[in-house]
């Protein structure tokens, strides 16, 4: 419950136009989902005044939203800070919690999106190309996601 209103606040800065805020607000609640694996339930004969822990695919869904919000303030602090993108930067972070959220939930077209965006900013731009090609898959009917993917195909051509 505390890392999702801590992700519901960053939520807010997003809204606001502050993605630096809302980054460091998401990766906070990020550290409160990471290390689940980490705890073991008790049964109530061991502990009468032990709290329950959530369910684990309720931890794990809560990490992918905030994997994916990272991702997202990452390439909005991209556009606001005008960094040159690189992979130790804004872009680079986008792309790393992406695929990380990928890991856990490999059917989200929206992280596919993102990690195609990293990957276009990064200059990788057949990885991209093929990640965008995912993400139009899953939501064909997406206008951004059908831009950047012919985006990214003819760019690849361009380099041929």
């Amino acid at each position: 419950k505390v890392a999702a209103y801590r992700r519901d606040l960053g939520n807010a800065e997003m809204r606001q136009g502050h993605p630096e805020k809302a980054f460091t607000l998401y990766k906070n609640a990020l550290f409160m989902v990471e290390f689940d694996e980490d705890f073991e339930e008790h049964s109530d004969e061991e502990d009468a005044d032990h709290h329950e822990l959530p369910p684990l695919e309720d931890v794990h869904a809560e990490r992918v939203r905030c994997l994916s919000n990272l991702a997202a303030a990452s390439l909005a602090a991209l556009d606001e800070t005008r960094e040159e993108p690189s992979i130790e930067g804004y872009a680079g972070k986008a792309k790393r919690y992406s695929q990380r959220a990928l890991k856990l939930k490999k059917d989200d077209a929206k992280l596919w999106f993102r990690k195609g965006r990293a990957e276009l900013l990064l200059g990788e731009i057949s990885t991209a190309a093929t990640s965008f090609a995912e993400a139009a898959r899953m939501s064909p009917q997406d206008p951004n996601v059908r831009k950047y993917l012919q985006e990214a195909r003819a760019a690849c051509q361009a380099e041929r």
